[in-house]
């Protein structure tokens, strides 16, 4: 039987929430096994006694959730968004405004990042009709959803990247990173209750 989110302790839902925060750009799988590793380690310590203070100490030593995930504090940025506005103008603007979307409502791009491509694509949407003699309209969609998209595409790309090198960087530096357990693919492990991981997610 799953189990259910008013079944989790409040320590351990709020370690898994940071962690998938920390790891939204990384694979499906991989933070399937993040979570299993968190599951694993958790029910380990706790055994048929789910106290609190062992709860608290398992998390302790799996250690932060950015550090876990191999972020050290940078969370990997959504790759989704590049490639939506990069192929803005191949969608005719489809992907473009699919793009500004979920770079607003992805919680890996910081805010900036989601407001520098929205002026990316207006000031280019403005520019463009005063500088080419085209439709003002026509102008508009072609700037902001066409040059401007694929400008905020290379820009966010670019940051992106940087955030994976310094990622990677606090994965290398990381003191703990080869002291935590390692759990095999597909190792689920049980719920400090007794039950099945949470499955909603």
């Amino acid at each position: 039987m799953p189990t259910t989110s008013a079944s989790v302790p409040e320590p351990v839902r709020a370690y898994l929430d940071e962690l998938d925060r920390a790891s939204a750009g990384l694979p499906r799988d991989q933070r399937q096994d993040l979570r299993a590793r968190v599951w694993a380690e958790v029910a380990e310590a706790a055994g048929s006694d789910p106290a609190p203070e062992r709860i608290d100490e398992a998390l302790r030593r799996l250690g932060p959730p950015s550090a876990l995930a191999g972020t050290g504090g940078h969370a990997l940025r959504d790759p989704l968004v590049v490639h939506l506005l990069g192929c803005s103008l191949l969608t005719f603007g489809i992907g473009g405004v699919a793009g500004l979307v979920r770079v607003w409502r992805s919680p890996s791009w910081p805010r900036v990042d989601a407001l520098v491509a929205t002026l990316m694509v207006v000031v280019a949407g403005a520019v463009l009709p005063m500088l080419a003699p085209v439709h003002p309209i026509a102008g508009a969609l072609l700037g902001g959803l066409g040059v401007g998209s694929l400008l905020a595409a290379c820009v966010l790309g670019g940051r992106m990247l940087m955030a994976r090198r310094r990622a990677r960087r606090a994965r290398r530096t990381s003191p703990d990173a080869d002291a935590a357990p390692h759990t095999p693919r597909g190792g689920g492990g049980t719920a400090p209750s007794g039950r099945c991981e949470d499955s909603s997610r």
